[in-house]
């Protein structure tokens, strides 16, 4: 004893110091004891300390409702033995929200440190459902104060005063940064148990702004779709492929002008195409596609379905009430022609009907006429 004391020395109520040395980050050359003595009563302070780190960790990279963390017992976290080769870390516990009394057994896939945070709280608290008894909000906050004190002697990086830890605020933030992913949306609802996609939709960002991101991706695709469909238009005028519909002239005249441009470029096929594009993409811009007919929404004071409903000043058409063979913005083109086809044969078949009355029958032979003079304008029926 005597010896050991000689050699190992003394320390009120406890070791001398004789902690471990870490390095800074930034600075590997710096060098220094990340704690400068322990007693008793500083090893059971730091042992609650680190329980604390390990219950952020734990929910913060997993992603856990505090229902689910109380109910993980010992042994709960497994290393799985993949037919690849490779591990995957699984914690197996219960899924208490929106389920019977009692829970549900789930597990989720975590990563490595999970399980190692997990295993260190195992060695720490004797108890089979560590986190049961668990108050965190009680904890956090003297965990930061340690993390901007004493912890900084680590090279931790300090803590905002102002954070207001929460397990909801771990979860939150793991469904965004899992919504930022491709198809995290999805893989935030399988992995955070969510009731649906809207749900894990609703964590992607501020209120509205996973509306708004998905909105924007739709018009991006829209505006590509619009010029891929234009060119398509304008290679079948060049074709000689037949088109209709009171707004007929005014795309040939911008076909035509195009022609004339392209016909003066002495250029490659790669230049040729860039240009064709720049020059239809203005008009492109105003085209929305419709099942009859295809509106280019130049002039909206000339749009029969916005007159009709009273709504002069909008920007977009409604394109539902569109009357393609009223419409001076609307044309017609062989890709419609089914439909026009289809409402041909029904209302044959309505005026051959015993039960319509013959007045009714009047006005649909002037209807079928409408229909009949559209397909024979984009061309013969297709077999």
């Amino acid at each position: 004893m005597e010896k050991a004391l000689v050699e190992l020395g003394s320390a009120p109520g406890g070791l001398p110091p004789r902690p471990a040395e870490v390095a800074d980050p930034s600075d590997p050359t710096r060098i220094r004891a990340w704690h400068v003595g322990f007693t008793p009563f500083e090893l059971d302070n730091l042992a609650s300390l680190v329980l604390t780190g390990c219950y952020v960790v734990v929910a913060a990279l997993s992603g856990l409702r505090r229902s689910e963390l109380a109910e993980m017992r010992r042994g709960c976290v497994r290393a799985e033995q993949l037919a690849n080769g490779m591990v995957r870390h699984r914690i197996h516990t219960k899924l208490v929200k929106g389920r019977p009394f009692g829970g549900e057994a789930q597990r989720w896939t975590v990563i490595e440190e999970v399980a190692q945070a997990f295993a260190l709280v195992e060695r720490l608290v004797p108890a089979e459902m560590p986190f049961a008894r668990m108050n965190p909000n009680a904890r956090f906050p003297k965990l930061l104060r340690w993390v901007n004190g004493e912890g900084q002697r680590a090279f931790l990086t300090p803590i905002p005063d102002n954070w207001q830890l929460s397990g909801r605020q771990f979860r939150r933030t793991l469904a965004r940064q899992l919504g930022f992913r491709p198809h995290g949306v999805l893989a935030g609802k399988v992995h955070l148990k969510h009731v649906s996609v809207a749900t894990s939709e609703g964590y992607y960002g501020r209120a509205g702004s996973s509306a708004a991101a998905f909105l924007a991706d739709v018009e991006r695709e829209r505006t590509v779709a619009r010029i891929e469909t234009t060119k398509r238009l304008y290679a079948e005028w060049i074709a000689g492929l037949p088109m209709t519909g009171p707004g007929r002239k005014d795309l040939e005249t911008l076909f035509s002008s195009v022609r004339q441009e392209l016909d003066r470029l002495d250029a490659s096929v790669i230049v040729t195409e860039d240009r064709l594009e720049a020059l239809l993409r203005r008009r492109a811009n105003t085209l929305h596609v419709g099942p009859l007919n295809y509106c280019w929404f130049v002039d909206p004071s000339r749009a029969r379905c916005l007159q009709k409903a009273g709504r002069a000043a909008d920007t977009t058409p409604l394109i539902g009430m569109c009357e393609p063979t009223r419409c001076a913005n609307a044309t017609i083109h062989p890709v419609h022609q089914p439909v026009w086809i289809d409402t041909d044969r029904h209302l044959a078949k309505l005026e051959t009907s015993p039960s319509v009355p013959v007045h009714e029958k009047e006005r649909l032979a002037t209807e079928r006429a409408r229909v009949q003079f559209v397909i024979s304008g984009t061309g013969a029926p297709t077999p």
